[in-house]
């Protein structure tokens, strides 16, 4: 399968964004292969070539399964994996990995200070874990809600945004993150993975 590229992944052909994955795959398998990721279950993690290579966890008997990431000559995602789902979908397992991926990507390349750290890491979040759609206004501004893919009830969870600016922190969301705090508003000292500058232009 093909999803469109932006210029992290023209960089590494196996960084993947929210829109990108959820191009690959349905959201329910996307929302799976998050939880791998962050239930640790990608054990080994090689870029080799044009290839990534992969040892996943399989949530159900708990063996490791092994599997390889590359691309045919159209451009197409090829997905090898020993759990046998047919090559030209992307398995659970795949998933996992390109999550893993990603998140490698961006720690390698994070040379921000403190603040911005905490800011990219909201970035990378809201591109991976969130999905969007539009309410009122300009397409580019205006109240969006914002769902979360996995939350810490495993419940996904919906929160009202914003966007009043796309290279300022004046944006506003109603989830914790964005609540005042004794370091001042949110939406100028610590904005949440949804109402970032960085990422104020969703794609619907």
């Amino acid at each position: 399968m093909h999803a469109g590229r932006d210029q992290t992944h023209d960089l590494d052909p196996f960084t993947f964004d929210q829109d990108q994955l959820h191009a690959l795959a349905a959201a329910d398998l996307v929302r799976d292969g998050l939880r791998y990721y962050k239930d640790n279950r990608v054990a080994e993690l090689e870029l080799d070539g044009v290839c990534l290579r992969a040892d996943v966890e399989d949530e159900e008997d708990e063996e490791i399964v092994s599997l390889e990431l590359s691309y045919d000559g159209d451009g197409n995602l090829v997905c090898l994996c020993n759990c046998g789902t047919p090559s030209d979908r992307p398995c659970v397992h795949a998933l996992a990995a390109l999550f893993a991926r990603s998140a490698r990507v961006a720690a390698e390349g994070e040379l921000l200070g403190a603040v911005e750290s905490a800011i990219d890491e909201r970035v990378k979040r809201g591109r991976t874990e969130v999905r969007v759609e539009h309410l009122s206004g300009d397409p580019a501004y205006g109240a969006w809600t914002a769902r979360s893919l996995v939350s810490s009830t495993h419940v996904p969870v919906s929160y009202r945004v914003h966007i009043r600016s796309l290279d300022r922190r004046a944006n506003y969301c109603t989830c914790p993150d964005s609540r005042p705090t004794n370091w001042g508003p949110a939406s100028t000292s610590r904005p949440c993975c949804t109402a970032s500058p960085k990422v104020a232009t969703p794609s619907v």
